[in-house]
């Protein structure tokens, strides 16, 4: 189980770390880099999002003290958030011009790259102590 996190919290920021070599300067070559990145990002962020609320967090939730419980839920609750603000952030960037609005659009990313990293260590540090050598219940691919 906790490879198949890791996995995805592994990819998730990669993508953040080559995002963040691209707001750097601006150069069409990285902006075209950026719009791979977000599309990437969307959909390991969504299958990410299904794993870990159905393979993670839900049993960690049931098998928790009171204490524990809310821990896991503001971390259900702040993966839920992350995912539908990038997803949002995905949507409108893909009909803007990145280039032509480049320092709102670097402000942006750059909040998610801190947010995707803040999360991921949350997680981190939260999920080993539950989860154990635990199986994931369905076998989960990364998507290509």
């Amino acid at each position: 189980m906790l490879n198949t996190l890791d996995e995805f919290l592994n990819r998730m920021t990669a993508i953040t770390a080559q995002s963040e070599e691209h707001l750097a300067s601006i150069t069409p070559v990285g902006i075209a880099e950026l719009t791979k990145a977000r599309s990437e990002q969307s959909r390991i962020i969504t299958s990410y999002q299904l794993f870990v609320h159905r393979e993670v967090f839900e049993p960690m939730i049931a098998s928790s003290d009171v204490a524990d419980k809310q821990r896991v839920r503001m971390l259900k609750a702040e993966c839920i958030v992350l995912a539908e603000d990038f997803r949002a952030f995905a949507r409108s960037w893909t009909a803007e011009d990145v280039a032509g609005n480049w320092t709102s659009y670097r402000a942006a990313a750059l909040d998610f790259v801190s947010r995707i990293r803040r999360h991921a260590a949350n997680v981190r540090a939260t999920a080993p102590t539950f989860l154990g050598d635990k199986r994931p219940s369905a076998t989960w691919k990364m998507p290509a």
